[in-house]
């Protein structure tokens, strides 16, 4: 193999891992830009709580950032936390990323307060309580380290839970990490039975009573 081949595949395979995320950041910042350029007030498209028009928001709410340091300070986080779903939980990725988008928003319109409420926030609270709870569940090294990881790396965002800052959606945020919450506890069973390693000295059964000496009673006196 040369060494162009080599470097190919070495950036195609960090291009994979990074794909999701990769098309994740480009859908939201194509839209920040259409909306800035073409001045059309996205914000109205966002979650409205209890309104039929605001409905619409469960599935664009994540996608509409109101100005360049909201958007920057969901892109970082964004990237980081859906790679490590998509490259640590492969096989559950579109369905546990698409139930967080959904379940976080239909919650949020529920119940938060009657504004337009707008940004991944939520998306991102959702993604980092499921890979956290997952790997407790889960109880294998590698997803444990990754859950730390991310209580390392985003733990102080639990604070945004809660009605502080009525400048974000605390209501997103908190309806995002209960979703991750629900659905890492909801795909216990399957996490485990797909994650965690086979027990390499797995116990094994008494069988004694296949043993010919109980049967024949062979402990009694002649």
């Amino acid at each position: 193999m040369t060494f162009q081949q080599h470097t190919f595949m070495k950036t195609s395979h960090i291009i994979t891992i990074f794909m999701p995320a990769i098309i994740m950041i480009m859908i939201i910042w194509l839209t920040f830009f259409v909306d800035n350029y073409f001045s059309l007030s996205l914000y109205k498209f966002g979650l409205y709580p209890l309104s039929f028009k605001g409905l619409t928001g469960v599935l664009t709410m994540p996608l509409i950032h109101g100005d360049i340091g909201h958007i920057i300070n969901n892109s970082v986080p964004l990237i980081i936390l859906i790679t490590f779903l998509f490259n640590f939980y492969t096989p559950h990725f579109k369905q546990i990323f698409f139930l967080i988008w959904i379940t976080s928003g239909l919650w949020t319109w529920m119940f938060a307060r009657p504004s337009y409420h707008i940004g991944a926030s939520g998306l991102i609270y959702g993604l980092a309580a499921f890979i956290f709870f997952a790997g407790i569940i889960i109880k294998e090294k590698k997803h444990i380290a990754l859950s730390l990881l991310v209580v390392f790396l985003y733990g102080s965002i639990v604070w945004g839970m809660f009605p502080i800052n009525f400048m974000q959606s605390w209501e997103g945020h908190l309806s995002g990490f209960l979703s991750g919450m629900t659905f890492a506890y909801f795909y216990r069973k399957e996490l485990k039975e797909k994650y965690l390693p086979p027990d390499p000295y797995p116990e094994e059964e008494d069988d004694d009573d296949d043993d010919p000496y109980w049967k024949t009673g062979a402990d009694e006196n002649p």
